[in-house]
């Protein structure tokens, strides 16, 4: 029976005595069992606690990809932190208390730490001072070492060529394959392992080296086309450069997230170029990429396929010939018709659901895609027979929509009916049959023409950020999520009614949606606002949804239901409490300062306008003024071109 002490006791936090006392009783000789974790475990839970302590300063990476502080492994930890004085000693701090509970000691000797090359001699005196680690400069010298230490060992002049070449090819070129397959050696060091293996090949002779009767790169050849046999280190080490493209480009990992979130983040890879101090892995893989994409296509109704930017119809992205839309349509679709643009698409436009991408496919994947059926179209005294490239799936990663309502069309009249190559046509051009004007041109070529000339109308509007009633104070809060869901956090600020700044915030909230952080904001701001004694509140979001969820104007979903639960117990605690909707026009400052959540790692409170961070500060003292903002939105009315 489990007594009332007894269960204070299980519930009880172990003391560091305790856990000590536990991890020494584990089989140092087997891994740790579902009782236990191994020592790389309890490091790495430690350090992750580091991350949230307010003192903390960790490595700065793109706010929208992952947020690594450290890779363990078997018997090694790499940590990304800052130089901060205060960091280092957090870190050096955590690594002693693992240090005090499992009883292993760090190897100074072998811990070392690396700085970029425009570091100052400051920061590396600084961690030189508090870690007491030796820094790195030379990060392939161990690789260098471990081949000259190899064939050292080797008695070379007892050894026949045949014996060498075995060696070479077995051993010397199997010890850098690891390291070439994660990373990108410099062309330096490739070169002086190739030197040492050629110096080994041909031997040497009174501590000097023999004559070298062929060049390596001659040498390395199959035995059919007069080599022997081995492999260029550049040709292996270009190999994985291609492998590791083909990785990024397919393969959803750490490493895959991390460059796509510090180089992509507003763009495709394929559109990327190197820049001047970017890293040497990015500047491979932006080098190699031209010649990877062509030989990587993808599979449709895979669910991972881009339709602008992946190779899915074997000819290239169709990104490439966005710039040639006359020849996208006519020349590499092959379109051909014998009828006129009004008698072809005025019939076909009248079947065709409205809200159907409907496009022109390439004749030569209409044999291998899919299955050719015939179809007919009767439109008055017209009928046209319609030879189809069906394919299994109805879509093409949201973008393409097969014409399926073609399938009741009645049969065609004896001796009228005309072949037509390919059965999808342009949506631009049937979206516009109301807007073009009553005669059309006769061709094709100057319809195509006639239809980029098209655009949506704008409408743009004036939005004011206005400021409260006397005896009352204006919330206005916002959220962010990096991801939907993901990491997302809150700002917002208290305002009176002359605009002055009572108080502002930014907080991290962990992980969640994007709803979910909108909701978090209000809720932490008007728990403030109670707080500091304020009991009439006016609530701005720029979130219709969410304030329609507040006046219970539509069904709250259960993902949110308990936050917006708890906002309204809050709001019944106010003597005045409104809520309203403003755009995000009207909502910079709070928008700024939810952003600006994401590089916290504990809520930030700021009393004065001075003390909010620089983006915010701007936006504020333009929303004191009431300037004006501009809302442009893009109507589905269509412009006439002049």
């Amino acid at each position: 029976m489990v007594t009332d002490e007894h269960n204070r006791n299980l519930k009880a936090i172990p003391t560091m005595e305790e856990l000590r006392t536990v991890v020494f009783l584990m089989n140092p000789n087997s891994a740790a069992g579902p009782d236990g974790m191994n020592g790389a475990e309890v490091l790495s839970r430690l350090r992750n606690n580091l991350h949230q302590h307010p003192q903390y300063h960790g490595f700065l990476m793109a706010k929208k990809g992952p947020q690594i502080n450290h890779l363990s492994f078997a018997d090694d930890i790499i940590i990304f932190s800052s130089g901060r004085s205060h960091t280092l000693k957090l870190i050096m701090e955590t690594l002693h208390t693992y240090e005090h509970a499992s009883g292993q000691l760090i190897n100074r000797d072998k811990s070392n730490f690396m700085v970029p090359s425009n570091a100052f001699n400051s920061t590396v005196r600084r961690i030189k001072k508090v870690t007491g680690f030796k820094q790195r400069i030379i990060y392939y010298s161990e690789l260098i070492a471990k081949v000259v230490a190899r064939i050292a060992g080797w008695q070379a002049k007892l050894i026949s060529y045949g014996g060498r070449v075995t060696l070479i090819k077995h051993v010397i070129q199997a010890l850098p394959i690891h390291l070439l397959s994660a990373s990108s050696p410099p062309a330096t060091t490739i070169k002086q392992i190739q030197s040492i293996t050629t110096n080994f090949f041909w031997g040497w002779k009174n501590e000097r080296r023999k004559y070298h009767w062929s060049s390596w790169k001659n040498l390395s050849y199959p035995y059919e086309e007069g080599g022997i046999g081995v492999r260029l280190i550049s040709d292996v080490a270009k190999s994985f450069q291609y492998k590791q493209w083909w990785i990024f480009r397919t393969k959803n990992s750490l490493w895959t997230e991390f460059l796509k979130a510090k180089y992509c983040q507003r763009s495709n890879p394929i559109t990327k170029k190197w820049h001047t101090g970017q890293s040497l892995i990015w500047k491979h893989l932006m080098k190699n990429k031209h010649n990877v994409e062509p030989h990587i296509q993808w599979q449709i109704q895979s669910g991972s396929c881009l339709f602008w930017w992946d190779n899915w119809l074997g000819v290239g992205p169709l990104a490439n010939f966005r710039k040639h839309l006359l020849s996208l349509y006519l020349a590499s679709w092959q379109v051909t018709s014998t009828i006129s643009p009004t008698n072809l698409i005025r019939p076909l436009g009248s079947l065709i659901t409205v809200g159907y991408l409907v496009v022109l496919l390439p004749r030569n994947l209409s044999g291998t895609k899919g299955v050719r059926q015939e179809l007919t179209l009767k439109h008055g005294t017209n009928t046209f027979l319609l030879s189809v490239p069906f394919y299994s799936g109805e879509h093409l990663e949201g973008n393409c929509l097969l014409m399926k309502s073609l399938s009741a069309l009645e049969k065609p009249q004896p001796n009228v009916t005309v072949a037509i190559e390919l059965v999808w046509i342009p949506l631009t051009i049937y979206l516009f049959l109301e807007t073009l004007p009553g005669s059309w041109p006769n061709s094709w070529k100057e319809l195509v023409l006639l239809v980029e000339k098209y655009t949506n109308e704008v409408n743009v509007s004036t939005v004011y950020w206005r400021k409260p009633s006397a005896h009352m104070v204006k919330l206005n809060t916002d959220g962010s999520a990096l991801h939907n869901p993901g990491k997302i956090g809150g700002g917002g600020l208290l305002s009176n009614n002359q605009g002055d700044l009572l108080f502002a915030f930014s907080t991290p909230f962990g992980e969640g949606t994007n709803n979910q952080s909108k909701i978090l904001a209000a809720i932490f701001g008007l728990t403030w606002c109670l707080q500091l004694g304020y009991t009439k509140v006016i609530l701005e979001v720029d979130s219709e949804l969410v304030i329609r969820w507040i006046k219970h104007l539509a069904q709250q979903p259960w993902t949110v239901k308990a936050q917006l639960q708890q906002l309204q117990d809050i709001n019944h605690q106010f003597q005045v409490f409104k809520s309203s909707h403003t755009y995000r026009e009207a909502n910079f400052t709070a928008d700024a300062l939810s952003k600006h959540s994401h590089k916290c790692t504990t809520p930030q409170i700021y009393l004065t306008k001075q003390e909010l961070p620089k983006e915010a500060r701007a936006y504020f003292e333009l929303d004191k003024l009431e300037m004006a903002n501009f809302k442009r939105r893009r109507l589905k009315r269509i412009k006439k071109p002049p």
